[in-house]
């Protein structure tokens, strides 16, 4: 099992070996948009690290996609802001009022122009720059995010690259809504949460006692 990322982190089109192994995805009010790599490439795939030489990989699989009303979740705040080489005194910080260490904090880059305008994309806490053009549109992308509980930090990719902080590759989904912005909306929640009581021994209240009759 594999969650969806919201950019392609780095573009590989070799089919043998470097491959981009992952599914990028996006969302507006209305839709939900999925890419896959369509240069022969898994779906799933892991060459080291912990894998070592049982290598993982995944060419097909099941879709899951689930929603949640915001009026059925717990308290949340939600802040929003403007990147991108455009945007006048460009802060890439954002205050934060609300977070504890219970907190579940989501960021999201919302695309504001092209065809996937109104979509969507998912922070992420890295990127994987490359100096090489892999791909027409863009070799890599997404928006790196940060927080604590006061503040949140964010990083896009330089507009002088091969990337984007919206980063849809044509080597994904045979080239359809492709595309490669610069700047965008930025959106950040902050869920509250519950804090879960630590496992503890309780004493017994009642007993019951039972004599064995030979």
């Amino acid at each position: 099992m594999s969650d969806t990322v919201g950019a392609s982190y780095f573009t590989r089109v070799e089919p043998n070996f470097q491959c981009s192994s992952y599914i990028i995805s996006g969302f507006s009010d209305k839709a939900v948009r999925v890419w896959l790599n369509n240069q022969q490439c898994k779906i799933a795939a892991g060459w080291d690290g912990y894998f070592g030489r049982k290598h993982l990989h995944g060419s097909l699989g099941a879709l899951e996609i689930f929603a949640w009303s915001a009026s059925k979740l717990s308290n949340a705040l939600t802040t929003t802001g403007h990147l991108g080489p455009s945007v006048n005194n460009e802060s890439l910080e954002l205050p934060l009022t609300t977070v504890t260490q219970f907190s579940f904090v989501r960021s999201w880059m919302e695309s504001t122009n092209g065809p996937n305008a109104g979509f969507r994309f998912l922070g992420a806490c890295a990127s994987s720059p490359h100096a090489a053009k892999k791909d027409p549109v863009c070799t890599y992308g997404g928006l790196v995010f940060a927080y604590s509980k006061s503040l949140a930090r964010m990083w896009r990719p330089l507009a002088t690259g091969y990337g984007g902080v919206v980063c849809v590759p044509e080597a994904f989904g045979n080239g359809e809504h492709s595309q490669v912005e610069h700047g965008g909306k930025v959106v950040i929640t902050v869920w509250s949460t519950v804090p879960i009581e630590p496992f503890h021994w309780v004493e017994p209240q009642n007993m019951c006692m039972h004599t064995k009759i030979p």
